[in-house]
């Protein structure tokens, strides 16, 4: 089977769940292509990239055209159908070329927003579509973009979903409750798991070090971190032995806000900034970790928590989107209300004073239901029932 998977750029080194995907369907005979605007094989992997806005691109362009000319002319017909613009028609058949020209069982768009304007591609091609639907496509894009998936609703074959809560949520914005939909959560090698029986936790009131607090995140405004360092300050009244570490980056303005609020709240001390890690280092400083927290405003399922879970890591997170499926309150972790830093505070200071036992036998359950729902292998079973 030929699965062709479309994303903006090859995955990123915080896209992990992309890469155990695509490595994993490749793996179990999948043939895969990667569609995106790098030109350059990715791990091994066939990438496939839109022509370009130059003589050369256009020369491709036609010879595509002669050898491809009916689906090329079949695009373009139902473009002009949806868009009712000639100019538009042209420029979303010149842009789509390059995947019009293939043949595939399945054309999966790996975000809802990267499938506007290629609503029609599958189609052309006599494949079968499907989307993923993740936190931004769904909590962020519509608010500002009105009935902007009432096309790829209407197209789309079998939608594959990171949360029951984002399918919801997908369906109040018009996908029809028919539509086939998988729920799938991102997931964790099981190499990444820890023991349990090798799997300490050590109670920090009772030592001299320091409480080593962590949260992997991009400092956009929708995960939180500016709760997080709010937090802090109101910890820093309590104790005065704690570091919280910050992995992953932003904008020159995003980060300017949370160096702003760390310097205002004086946690110059106390927090650490370290910007993007690769997944390597980033795990190396989860394993650090007493206590991970995940502030986010809004949340698909967040690949982050379910990593630190399966560490051992005590983690508290708020109740944005698909979180609470990720984390069960008082049982694996905590949950807290969003955009609430005095929420947030305590129950750090909560954490700091439970019973080391106590918090191990949290620490077990995160590892045991991990083990039991969110590792790559059972994910890979869930998408080759999906594309079956």
């Amino acid at each position: 089977m030929k699965i062709g998977i479309v994303l903006s750029n090859t995955p990123s080194y915080s896209e992990t769940f992309f890469n155990a995907k695509i490595d994993k369907l490749k793996e179990n005979g999948f043939e895969v292509i990667l569609f995106s605007k790098n030109n350059k094989d990715y791990n091994k992997t066939k990438v496939v990239a839109p022509l370009k806005h130059t003589f050369i691109g256009l020369l491709q362009f036609f010879l595509i055209v002669l050898v491809n000319f009916s689906s090329l002319k079949k695009f373009y017909k139902l473009e002009l159908l949806c868009r009712n613009s000639k100019k538009r028609a042209f420029k979303n058949t010149f842009l789509n070329a390059h995947m019009l020209q293939k043949k595939l069982d399945w054309l999966h768009f790996g975000y809802a927003t990267i499938a506007m304007n290629r609503e029609n591609v599958a189609q052309c091609i006599n494949a079968k579509m499907s989307v993923s639907l993740r936190g931004y496509d769904i909590n962020v894009y519509p608010l500002q973009h009105e009935n902007c998936y009432e096309l790829l609703w209407s197209r789309v074959d079998k939608v594959h979903s990171v949360s029951a809560y984002l399918l919801k949520k997908a369906n109040s914005l018009g996908l029809a409750k028919a539509t086939p939909a998988e729920i799938i959560h991102d997931a964790v090698a099981k190499e990444y798991i820890t023991s349990k029986k090798s799997m300490q936790v050590t109670s920090k009131k009772e030592s001299a070090s320091d409480l080593q607090i962590v949260t992997i995140a991009r400092l956009n405004w929708i995960k939180g971190v500016q709760y997080a360092i709010q937090a802090m300050s109101l910890l820093k009244k309590h104790i005065n032995n704690f570091t919280y570490t910050v992995v992953g980056g932003g904008t020159k303005q995003e980060l300017e806000y949370i160096i702003f609020l760390v310097k205002e709240f004086n946690l110059e001390n106390h927090v650490i900034l370290k910007g993007e890690l690769s997944h390597t280092e980033t795990l190396q400083c989860l394993q650090k970790a007493d206590i991970y927290v995940q502030p986010s405003i809004g949340e698909g399922f967040c690949t982050s928590v379910v990593e630190a879970q399966a560490m051992g890591k005590v983690c508290i997170v708020t109740d944005a989107g698909g979180m609470p499926e990720n984390v069960l309150h008082k049982q694996t972790g905590w949950v807290v209300p969003k955009m609430d830093a005095i929420a947030l505070g305590n129950k750090i200071m909560e954490f700091y004073s439970t019973a080391s036992e106590v918090k191990k036998t949290m620490a077990l359950s995160a590892i045991e239901r991990v083990e039991n729902n969110f590792t790559t292998e059972q994910q890979l079973e869930q998408f080759i029932k999906f594309y079956s």
